[in-house]
């Protein structure tokens, strides 16, 4: 891809008039299955002073240029959180980053303290190229870690693990960096389903919960449910966010990889980012920009479909129906906005779901998504403001509505 088309794929996304306004991004902390190689920072076996770790040609041709791109889009307001799929293969019990196994040794030992000198490595080193990170999340999908067979990098650290590993190493060496008091710590960062049981571990380890400032909460088993899991764990301790830190549609047979055009899976991140807002979410983060026309570069073969498909060879982009889906949020509910209660009366619309927010300008912003084949005619009633408004909503439709007063 040529340097003038990725600029216009980030000022789709990060411009806020121009593009739909994003102001989070995920960075990976090395390699992951959509690399096209398996690398990381240091492969010195027994470096445990990290004499040799280095960050590598993807960070210096690829990722550094583009953030910096990105932030300068948003203003200077891009908030970035920083995510490992595995440590070295030298530190992991298995030998190998991808497949079953977490760190060698107890959580007390020097493995667990090397891991958390890796992570401050890795953001001074971005800081040296004036890339700062917002937050960080301990360990992608750690469940996947158990798995005897998963084909990609990954490692297990249950919950337990990871607030002692936070108290341990990775609290106290970030508080000796440039960092101290400034990044927001996640735990969990994988599926729905384990967020509470992960939670009420935590929580069970007193002194190492006050270093955990966020749960970080991936979609790939929502359509199972398990909405409650995010309120529960939100009334567990209410001054700990939680976050949607990735996702994306194709990533299941038989439907895998891209669906060019496809407004169900557009349908599909509306719904999920409507139901998880509604349910204390702060944020929703997508996974890959843009991929390729077959769902890659991914040296794993995990082909999956992105909200921007590139095709390099023309030197050109499609946007998506799921880029505009994310744009009617994301444009539109600025940093800092607060959800509204909104409820509906009088309807038996199963397929009408809907999210409200105040913004910082006193805006009042409701998204409305119409997953039925019909019209849906509704009466919006502001009850602060004591009017109302007709609206009509067109059937497989996403509407934004934005007001100061009817």
């Amino acid at each position: 891809m040529s340097r003038l088309l990725m600029k216009k794929v980030l000022y789709s996304y990060f411009n806020p008039k121009g593009g739909i306004g994003y102001t989070f991004g995920r960075v990976p902390i090395a390699s992951t299955d959509f690399s096209t190689r398996i690398y990381s920072y240091d492969d010195t076996s027994e470096d445990f002073e990290l004499k040799n770790f280095k960050l590598q040609e993807e960070d210096f041709k690829y990722k550094i240029p583009f953030i910096k791109d990105a932030n300068i889009m948003t203003g200077n307001k891009l908030k970035l959180v920083g995510s490992p799929w595995s440590a070295p293969a030298w530190m992991k019990a298995s030998h190998n980053m991808t497949g079953i196994g977490g760190l060698i040794g107890d959580v007390t030992g020097k493995y667990y303290s090397t891991w958390a000198s890796y992570f401050v490595k890795f953001l001074k080193e971005y800081a040296k190229a004036g890339i700062k990170f917002w937050g960080i999340t301990i360990q992608n999908e750690p469940s996947s870690g158990l798995l005897p067979h998963y084909y990609w990098q990954t490692m297990a650290m249950d919950a337990k693990t990871q607030v002692a590993f936070v108290r341990l190493h990775l609290k106290p060496a970030i508080d000796k960096s440039i960092y101290a008091n400034k990044l927001k710590i996640m735990a969990h960062d994988d599926n729905r389903p384990g967020l509470l049981t992960a939670a009420l571990e935590i929580m069970n380890d007193k002194e190492g919960a006050k270093f955990i400032d966020g749960y970080a909460v991936h979609w790939y088993m929502d359509d199972y449910g398990h909405l409650s899991r995010l309120n529960e764990t939100h009334d567990l301790d209410e001054s700990k966010f939680i976050l949607n830190t990735e996702a994306c549609n194709g990533f299941r047979s038989p439907l895998r990889g891209v669906w060019l055009g496809s407004w169900a899976r557009a349908e599909r991140y509306a719904k999920d980012i409507i139901e998880s807002l509604n349910n204390w979410s702060t944020g929703w983060i997508d996974w890959n920009l843009c991929l390729d026309v077959i769902g890659g570069p991914t040296w794993a073969k995990n082909n999956v479909d992105s909200p921007i498909i590139v095709i390099p060879e023309n030197d050109t982009f499609y946007k998506q129906p799921m880029y505009y889906a994310m744009g009617a949020f994301s444009r539109f509910i600025p940093p800092n906005s607060v959800r509204l209660h909104s409820w509906a009366l009088n309807t038996n619309y199963r397929d009408l779901s809907f999210t409200s927010f105040k913004t910082p300008q006193n805006v009042t912003v409701l998204v409305l998504l119409n997953r039925g084949n019909n019209e849906i005619a509704l009466t919006l009633d502001d009850v602060e403001r004591a009017s109302t408004k007709m609206v009509s909503l067109a059937s497989r439709s996403i509407t934004t509505i934005l007001w100061n007063s009817f």
